[in-house]
This record gives structure tokens, sequence and C-alpha cells, in this order.
């Protein structure tokens, strides 16, 4: 047991090492070449996570588990990340979503960078769509029923709105266990320090279940699993010091119960960059001359940074709130 648990921390330190200097190393180079580098970074991270779960996996060699296949006529809107059945990222994905990815899974590369918040306005200027991330404030509230005894339910409130115009399909799971509900001007500004300018914004769900907690806060450990069961597919921590709580990360109406969120889909981006660069640098260089290439620089400069702030908080396991941007 001391034996395997040595080499277990020697995985594990090799490669957060081997992480951190590829990061290092990718901050001082220029986004024509940077995406390799930030992509091992990541892929170093991720083999860390599962070397502490699942250390025998590298008793032989572990592949990326990720391949692009390109072809000189596609554009950037067709370019895809398909997923092996066996490697780094799909043991990732199911280690971090408890969840398999189906077979002969694919992701399109704009849909990916809806993910991510650090270029959500670029994203729609651009003219990809919709960003799939929407902040959520969350509140508990209490209802004083005796000197022992409390009613209890959670409520969210969830904006922008226009953002779920057409993705009634991503709240199946929540609105099995909350309902929507509207919220006066007052109640708003007081319970989420809300504006009337912002207000209407906003949707609001509260729990349909009550819980009532005694002294021995029996009910609490069933509201905690409850909740956890409504938002699995749609939650993604906070990693910033802000007055969100957490996002909602809606999944693709073309794969509806199948969860992203701003890791995966930075992962996989960096991956396919880093792909161009190493084999394809003739394509690479077709894209910035296109109009494509500001977001590729955005992400390429703007989203690295807070992906490793995600990485932490799952390598952690603490969702751990940094400082703003």
């Amino acid at each position: 047991m001391g034996a395997q648990c040595d080499d277990t921390f020697g995985l594990f330190q090799a490669f957060i090492r081997q992480g951190q200097t590829f990061f290092s190393s990718a901050r001082h180079l220029e986004h024509r070449a940077s995406p390799l580098f930030f992509y091992y970074a990541f892929l170093n991270l991720a083999k860390a996570y599962i070397a502490l779960r699942k250390p025998d996996l590298f008793g032989s060699p572990l592949k990326h588990g990720l391949s692009h296949r390109y072809k000189a006529q596609d554009d950037f809107n067709s370019q895809v990340v398909a997923v092996a059945e066996r490697g780094v990222f799909p043991e990732l994905y199911e280690l971090l979503t408890e969840e398999q990815l189906p077979k002969s899974c694919s992701f399109r590369v704009v849909d990916l960078l809806g993910y991510l918040s650090d270029i959500s306005f670029e994203y729609q200027v651009a003219g990809f769509g919709t960003p799939f991330l929407l902040p959520v404030r969350s509140k508990l509230f209490v209802s004083q029923k005796s000197e022992t005894v409390s009613e209890v339910w959670p409520v969210f409130a969830v904006a922008p709105h226009e953002k779920l115009v057409g993705r009634s399909y991503a709240l199946t799971a929540l609105l099995n266990a909350f309902e929507e509900v509207s919220l006066g001007k007052t109640e708003c500004e007081r319970i989420f320090n809300l504006k009337a300018s912002v207000r209407l914004q906003y949707r609001f769900f509260q729990s349909k279940n009550i819980y009532h907690i005694d002294a021995d806060r029996n009910e609490f450990p069933k509201l905690r699993e409850d909740s956890r069961a409504a938002l699995k597919l749609l939650f993604m921590p906070n990693v910033f010091a802000d007055e969100e709580d957490f996002h909602f990360a809606l999944p693709t109406s073309d794969k509806p119960t199948l969860k992203l969120d701003e890791f995966i889909a930075g992962y996989l981006i960096f991956f396919y960059l880093g792909s161009l660069v190493r084999y394809r640098p003739d394509y690479l260089e077709r894209i910035l001359r296109s109009r494509e290439a500001w977001i590729i620089r955005r992400f390429t400069t703007s989203c690295a940074t807070t992906l490793l702030r995600h990485a932490s908080t799952f390598l952690l396991g603490q969702n751990r709130v940094f400082h703003s941007r």
C-alpha cells in the first residue's frame, strides 16, 4: 500500500510539474504557437486528476482520446473535435461528470466557443449565436414555524432570460424539482440585490418541495441531494468573486442530456488549435486571415487563466473563488 501511494504521488507530482512548465511557457508565446503548449498544460493537469483516482491506467501509454480530421475545403463553422472510446479526455469527462460519453461523439468548435465566459461578448458579435452560460444567484428561503422548526426551500435568479429562448430542453431536469415563479420589484432588490432596471432580465425558480428543518436537521441531506440532482446537468462553479453564485452551462440542442462546461469546452478548443499548430499551420494561418481571427486571438490570450482556475477547483476538490479577471 505504501509503495503504491508513493508511485501515485510520483505520477501526480510529475504531471503537475509538467503542466506548470507548459503553462508558464505558453504565456510567453504568440497565439500562433501558444495553443499547443496550453493544451499540453491542461492535458497534464487532466492526467494528474486521473492519476489520483485511476493510477493503473498509466501502466501503459494513455492517448489523448481526441482527434481532429482536417479537410481543406471545410470552413471554420464545420470544424469538429471527435472523441475516442479510450484516452485521457473520455476518462476525465467520466470522472468530472459521472457520465460516459456516447460512442462516436463529436463537438463543433463554434459551439464550444459559446461556453467561454471571457469571450461571450465577442462570440455574439461574431455572429456565432447565443452563449450557453447564464449567471445564477441563489438564496435559501426560511420560514420560522416554531422555536425549533423552520420551513426551508432554495430559490434561483437566472439571467439573461433571452439565453433560455428556444432552449427549454435544457431545463427538463430542473423543472422536475423546481417551478418558475414571479418576484416583485421590492422582493428582487431585498432578496437578490437586483435593481428595478435589471429585474425583467431575470427568471426565478423555487423548489417544489419545502423542507422541514428541526434541531436535528434531518432533512438537510435531502435538500442537498434533491438540489444536486436537479442541477447536475447545468451546474458550473463561478471561479470569480462577483455577485453570481454559480452558472448554468446549458447543453447544446443536438446533445440535450450531455453536460458541457467552460473547462471541458476550453480543453477541447485548445486540443483543436494545438493540433493545427502542430500538424496544419497552413490552415491555422488561413483562419487567422479570416473573420474568426480576432475571436481565436481573444480565446488564446484571455481564457487560459480562467480554465486554470477551473482546473484548480477539481484538483483541490474545492470550489475556490478568486479575484476578478
